[in-house]
């Protein structure tokens, strides 16, 4: 079976990894979202605010008043 060289660009773009990037959740009540992009299930609380986050979810997080990128 052969790709025409898009079809085969974009199967590698697909299956590109990416550095997470740590979100600190400042919200009091625990907060369970799904990344917007990846579908990926993120959980936050008050007791582990910081998590790993794909930075394709991250930038819609970071627009909320409820998320700001960790130090």
């Amino acid at each position: 079976m052969s790709c025409s060289h898009e079809e085969q660009n974009l199967e590698m773009n697909s299956t590109r990894e990416y550095s997470a990037v740590y979100i600190h959740y400042v919200g009091s009540l625990p907060a369970e979202v799904y990344g917007p992009v990846t579908g990926t299930f993120y959980r936050f609380s008050s007791h582990q605010p910081v998590q790993p986050v794909d930075p394709r979810d991250a930038i819609d997080f970071l627009v909320s008043c409820h998320f700001r990128l960790a130090r």
